[in-house]
């Protein structure tokens, strides 16, 4: 009997049991061993404790379990909601009594997927050396740590990326239309698919020099010109509400006062971090289309700097598609010496150590209200049969302040 079939039967019984040996496959370089990751992000997605904007979304599920389809869409209305993908999903599995943990561990498992995808093509391009191949793939791992939740942004930014390296890596046309989806579960994708059809259509192209400027202006500039044209552009009052949620008030920049002295040391650990991703794309820069692109999603970062969520949101997607260059960028042998690649890994791990560990942290008055336990002992059926009700929404309804 193969491993594959004896771990994937393992990984059905007891998915945690099964973790190192995935693992052990992924050092072999093993497609299906990702596949099995991702699932198993995914079920560790599904039961973690739904705050913030995640309760919101559990909420709406309980309240779209009760309507009709012409009610349904008359919230949708009311709400101004653009990006329908989310709340339809949420409507049809409420309506046939599919918890919302499923959508919760879909979107966790595929935003997983997607990314490790691109990981993966990238190493069995460029890489032959399986040692080298896993230490990337744990750095990936803790860098875009998949302790978080890839929901609507973070999924929509998860997919987009996948499209790209199929458009750009695959030289497949899928990639575009996987491009639309991402902007059917987040609007936001549609100014990143925009910018890329005006790049392509124009077939401008922005030099390294041009790239390095907008970096270092990007740690620097500051400006309101976002909202000031989206609220003066004749949109409904709705449409207008949504803007200012993200533009003005404590959850546009206030917040960032708020945090603990823990919180601002990541804050300009983060400086850190993006001075070396702009390193390893400047020295590996090729004057074409997909390094445009990033010139370009750090132009409009630079443009949102005021904003600190529609900012960090954003870079959010420029992280995601850095996968593209980073990997290839440090396994390059011509541009970068084998020292200085010792060096560049080596940061990059300190890098993703940090982010995963500032992550725990700031999960850490959650994680004892999370399932989490039942990885210890359940099944992979006992995980995806769990679910939060809508009694333990209102038993716990200060996560959703």
């Amino acid at each position: 009997m193969s491993n594959k079939i004896i771990i994937i039967g393992l990984f059905l019984l007891y998915p945690l049991g099964a973790l190192p040996f995935i693992l052990i496959e992924i050092y072999n370089r093993k497609k299906y061993a990702y596949n099995l990751f991702a699932v198993f992000m995914g079920m560790v997605g599904m039961l973690y404790a739904p705050n913030g904007d995640l309760y919101r979304y559990y909420s709406d599920y309980f309240t779209y379990s009760s309507l009709g389809h012409d009610e349904f869409r008359l919230i949708i209305l009311l709400n101004a909601k653009i990006d329908l993908g989310l709340s339809y999903l949420q409507w049809i599995f409420s309506t046939i009594g599919i918890p919302n943990d499923i959508i919760v561990f879909l979107f966790v498992f595929i935003g997983t997927y997607c990314l490790l995808s691109v990981t993966y093509d990238c190493l069995n391009r460029y890489s032959k050396s399986k040692q080298s191949a896993f230490l990337i793939f744990i750095i990936i791992f803790l860098i875009y740590s998949f302790l978080g939740l890839y929901f609507r942004y973070g999924f929509g930014s998860a997919i987009f990326t996948y499209g790209c390296h199929l458009i750009f890596n695959k030289k497949n046309k899928l990639g575009w239309g996987i491009l639309i989806l991402s902007a059917i579960f987040h609007f936001s994708m549609v100014i990143f698919i925009g910018l890329l059809i005006l790049i392509k259509m124009t077939g401008i192209k922005f030099g390294k020099n041009i790239f390095l400027i907008f970096s270092i202006v990007s740690f620097f500039f500051s400006s309101n010109v976002v909202s000031d044209i989206l609220l003066n552009i004749g949109l409904s009052q709705n449409i207008q509400s949504k803007i200012i949620e993200y533009t003005e008030g404590y959850w546009a920049s206030e917040w960032l006062n708020d945090r603990s002295i823990g919180a601002l040391i990541m804050s300009y650990f983060g400086v850190f971090s993006k001075i070396v991703v702009f390193y390893i794309i400047y020295k590996t820069y090729k004057k074409d289309t997909f390094h445009t692109f990033l010139t370009a999603i750090i132009i409009i970062i630079t443009i949102v700097a005021p904003f600190a969520t529609i900012k960090s949101r954003f870079e959010w997607t420029f992280n995601f598609l850095s996968i593209m260059v980073i990997i290839p960028g440090i396994l390059d042998r011509k541009i970068f010496s084998f020292h200085k690649r010792k060096l560049l890994i080596s940061l990059l791990f300190i890098i993703g150590f940090v982010n995963t560990f500032s992550g725990l942290v700031f999960k850490r008055f959650i994680l004892p209200l999370s399932d989490e336990k039942e990885l210890l002992y359940s099944s992979s059926f006992g995980i995806l049969t769990h679910k939060y009700t809508s009694e333990w929404l209102e038993r716990h309804s200060e996560l959703g302040e």
